[in-house]
């Protein structure tokens, strides 16, 4: 708890969100509790997870691999739900290191906490989303290419595209993680046509990197015969 009129250490980010833990804490019908700890106690989809109150609902006896039905119809355990809102590094760490959360959890659609950290790059930034990426599969061992079992089948590569993030791109490609830009979804969509279509950027960093990088095809076809230059 940060004492009052005091200021937290801003590198920590359980310092900086200890204030409004004690806020949640005291919060009446919104307090966290452990036996119903899911994205809607410690935030919500259209605004950050608060990981002070998170860590506080664990260490009372929260399960982090709880689904919650009616907080997430995608069926996503907290710990999904914590890596999709953008997780800071060190929270990841706690939760692998000090948890039993487990990070090989997949959702309804088969969507692994790798897909989660990629679509994350819409909330933090890119950079931050990279390195959680790293460390889910250097350290915890993650695959980079398990697909979606549901949906449209995607790879980690196709998220990180649509969402224009060129440093996450960048490490699947060129990590020596058996990652290739002509992977395909149930589509026919590779990286370059989810690069191109992506609606997160103007700058489409994504698909200067794979032309100029990693040797896509611009002409490539998709199912219904759409190439990138004509999306």
């Amino acid at each position: 708890m940060v004492v009052p009129g005091t200021r937290p250490h801003s590198g920590c980010v359980w310092c900086r969100m200890a204030s409004s833990a004690g806020a949640s804490a005291g919060a009446g019908s919104g307090a966290v509790t452990p036996a119903t700890i899911s994205l809607w106690d410690v935030g919500n989809k259209y605004s950050r997870m608060d990981w002070a109150a998170l860590r506080a609902a664990v260490e009372a006896g929260g399960d982090l691999n709880a689904v919650n039905p009616a907080a997430d119809w995608y069926g996503r355990s907290t710990v999904l739900q914590a890596v999709f809102n953008g997780a800071p590094l060190e929270v990841v760490k706690w939760m692998h290191d000090s948890t039993e959360a487990d990070f090989t959890a997949v959702d309804e659609l088969g969507r692994t906490a790798v897909h989660m950290a990629c679509d994350s790059s819409q909330f933090v930034s890119h950079e931050a989303a990279a390195g959680v990426v790293e460390y889910l599969v250097s350290v915890v061992g993650l695959d980079p290419c398990q697909r979606m079992t549901g949906g449209d089948r995607w790879s980690p590569i196709h998220s990180a595209c649509c969402r224009d993030n060129v440093a996450i791109v960048r490490y699947l490609l060129e990590g020596d993680l058996g990652v290739t830009a002509d992977v395909r979804d149930a589509n026919g969509w590779s990286a370059v046509h989810h690069a191109a279509w992506s609606e997160y950027s103007s700058t489409y960093n994504v698909l200067g990197y794979l032309v100029a990088h990693a040797g896509a095809d611009v002409e490539a076809k998709t199912q219904v015969w759409w190439c990138c230059c004509v999306m």
